[in-house]
């Protein structure tokens, strides 16, 4: 609402948006600047060829973008990136322990514009508005291990929210942590996490001190890469950083 609308956007019409978004999106580092439109030199005092930088001039039903992308090109263009999909592990006693349901309320609340005061601990949890609370609720349903058929309370609702927030999590010691990551890409051949923190530069300086050397223990830490981005260690197939032809961004890609 702090954007001007009058009421939330409908779930798909959501994701119409979105794409529309992306395609913008990857007109403006695919198709604005070619690859080797910085010229960058000191002496002529020149940073960009301007024959190799365009507009792209976008009309759309939800956006309109003349451009060009206001900088130059990363090394990847297009940056990777991904979708994180939940998978749980934890211990029940520390997270009895360090859960605090009143503040996760309180957060939801910021979160949703619900006040679930308003709701008992058992009372079946589902909203018939708020469009955007509706679909993380359908996500807890339909990727949550264990969690088919599952009524949904409010005390559920904040115990899953309760630490990381919506996100996945492991929790315990340095050993029992690395199980469950050791695991997950033993069974599931996930092939890396991205990884959040509760404090900073808290969290990660435990993760350096105590996680990291014990998968390194193991044998299991990764310490050698395919190439300097994330995209060329992802896929590991010696194409570069740039996206391939695959890839819906592809089609924007200003060729010489």
């Amino acid at each position: 609402m702090s954007f001007g609308l009058e009421k939330a956007v409908e779930h798909d019409e959501r994701y119409v948006i979105a794409d529309e978004f992306m395609e913008v999106f990857y007109k403006l580092l695919e198709g604005s600047w070619q690859a080797d439109a910085v010229v960058g030199d000191k002496a002529t005092g020149i940073w960009t060829d301007p024959s190799k930088v365009r507009k792209v001039n976008h009309v759309g039903k939800y956006f309109r973008c003349a451009g060009p992308s206001l900088v130059d090109p990363s090394p990847q263009g297009t940056p990777s990136f991904s979708r994180p999909v939940p998978v749980r592990k934890e211990s029940p006693s520390l997270r009895s322990t360090y859960a605090d349901l009143k503040g996760t309320a309180a957060l939801f609340g910021g979160w949703s514009g619900t006040d679930l005061s308003t709701f008992s601990d058992d009372e079946d949890f589902q909203f018939a508005g708020a469009p955007a609370i509706q679909s993380m609720i359908n996500s807890w349903t339909e990727t949550v291990p264990g969690t088919k058929d599952t009524k949904w309370t409010k005390k559920l609702v904040l115990q899953h929210l309760a630490i990381s927030g919506a996100h996945e999590r492991a929790i315990g010691s340095p050993t029992t942590v690395a199980n469950i990551l050791q695991k997950w890409v033993d069974e599931a051949q996930i092939d890396g996490f991205h990884i959040s923190y509760a404090t900073t530069p808290g969290t990660f300086e435990a993760i350096v001190k105590y996680l990291w050397l014990e998968l390194r223990k193991r044998g299991v830490l990764q310490e050698n890469y395919a190439g300097t981005s994330m995209r060329e260690n992802y896929l590991t197939d010696g194409g570069g950083p740039k996206v391939r032809g695959w890839h819906p961004a592809s089609r924007h890609t200003w060729r010489a």
